[in-house]
């Protein structure tokens, strides 16, 4: 194996609390100023809560950066990827974060001590998958995944709110946290233990 990995940032690095009482359910239920419900368990926003567009952008503008430079890291996250990176992995940070966040994102990052090869913002996640020769991609988002499944690239999906009831497919596994990431790189791998 290559040793070339492809790692999502929120959601898989960052701990953004428990699925009903995380960071962006607080900021949103305090943005509001009232005690907000999620109507859906789907990834987007709008859909989770019921807002209108006007309602997201004005939250993302006064919230976001605030989320994104605040943000704890798992520890694990922290402790595996370090790790890896001394093994001689590459480390690829790819997110959905908009490219007006990498500053954020790079200090976020260095705060963090997390060590990285690229930093990869807004774009489709397959094709840089495809493009960075990625063999193992860690992932939260179920359509991300299923995409970069679909190009014959192993994904571990995180498991989380939005994406159990989705249906499985080749080359996808789930996990629950970075314990179970570890587990599955010592078989993948063949190490002792990370």
């Amino acid at each position: 194996m290559n040793k070339i990995l492809g790692i999502d940032i929120d959601g898989v690095i960052t701990d953004e609390g428990p699925d009903n009482n995380n960071i962006w359910h607080n900021a949103l239920c305090n943005h509001f100023s009232q005690n907000l419900t999620r109507e859906k368990n789907v990834y987007d926003f709008m859909e989770a809560y019921g807002l209108s567009e006007r309602e997201m952008n004005e939250f993302i503008n006064q919230n976001i950066e605030n989320i994104y430079s605040n943000v704890a890291a798992f520890p694990e996250a922290i402790k595996t990827i370090s790790t890896l990176y001394q093994k001689g992995f590459k480390i690829h940070l790819i997110t959905a974060r908009h490219k007006e966040y990498r500053e954020i994102t790079e200090n976020w990052l260095e705060k963090n001590s997390i060590p990285y090869h690229s930093l990869t913002h807004d774009e489709p996640k397959d094709i840089v998958a495809i493009n960075k020769n990625i063999e193992l991609f860690i992932e939260d988002n179920y359509n991300n995944a299923f995409d970069i499944a679909r190009k014959n690239i192993k994904v571990l999906l995180v498991n989380k709110y939005h994406n159990l009831n989705k249906e499985l497919i080749n080359n996808i596994e789930r996990v629950n946290d970075w314990n179970d990431i570890k587990e599955k790189f010592n078989k993948l791998y063949s190490f002792n233990s990370l």
